[in-house]
């Protein structure tokens, strides 16, 4: 079985929204919350929908399993794709600030 296989039926990102406070979990803690294309894109769509939420007041981003966030998994095969990707800066501030997620 290959290690950065996320065909598991568990999301690898869940939201729990609460009084205005939208809490994004990274939920890969075999993995240690390591980052893959699934995560990434499911992370965007989550930042996506609180966004989209006018209730949402306050964004929270969150690791389950003791282990914030190993960073992005790059194999050998996509080193330069990986380095493209996450070496983007960031677009202008936006409601979030000046990460502009």
């Amino acid at each position: 079985m290959n290690p950065d296989d996320t065909t598991s039926e568990r999301q690898p990102v869940r939201v729990e929204t609460d009084a205005g406070i939208s809490t994004i979990i990274l939920d890969r803690p075999e993995r240690r919350n390591a980052v893959d294309r699934p995560t990434a894109q499911a992370l965007r769509a989550a930042f996506a929908a609180a966004d989209a939420d006018p209730d949402v007041r306050v964004i929270v981003l969150w690791g389950a399993g003791g282990t914030f966030c190993a960073g992005p998994i790059c194999a050998p095969w996509a080193t330069r794709i990986c380095a493209t990707r996450w070496s983007r800066p960031a677009p202008g501030p936006d409601r979030w600030g000046p990460a502009g997620w």
